[in-house]
């Protein structure tokens, strides 16, 4: 009866945990950003940093070996994208969406579905 039971209660409750998350909107993904440093994850490389997204449009990141990468920028597009341009590609900006998995944890999905960052420990500043 225990078995079943569980069984029962398993059945009820992971349909609504496997639920994918949806993507932030514009607004939601302006107040995420602007003036915020936090932690990423560039999960194709395992590749750990720190961000800035400044009111100005600046991009600041910060690597473990302590480097910075500057001369960069970011905005928010029409669709809630995150998008920055990269330290080889300075004038073309690259956009993904980024989804609240919850706890704090956000995802940054491509164009084509992929799991490209995890983003975590947002606080407020630039703390860089």
């Amino acid at each position: 009866m225990q078995k079943w039971l569980v069984m029962a209660a398993l059945g009820v409750c992971l349909p609504f945990a496997a639920q994918a998350a949806t993507p932030l909107d514009k607004e939601a993904a302006i107040k995420l950003f602007t003036d915020h440093t936090f932690d990423g994850v560039f999960v194709p490389k395992d590749k750990r940093f720190q961000a800035y997204e400044a009111p100005d449009g600046s991009h600041i990141v910060l690597r473990p070996n302590g480097k910075r990468d500057k001369g960069r920028v970011w905005s928010i597009n029409d669709q809630g994208q995150h998008c920055t341009t990269s330290p080889k590609n300075a004038d073309k900006l690259r956009c993904s969406s980024v989804l609240d998995m919850g706890g704090g944890v956000y995802h940054k999905v491509n164009a084509k579905g992929k799991h490209t960052h995890t983003l975590t420990n947002f606080r407020p500043g630039n703390q860089l």
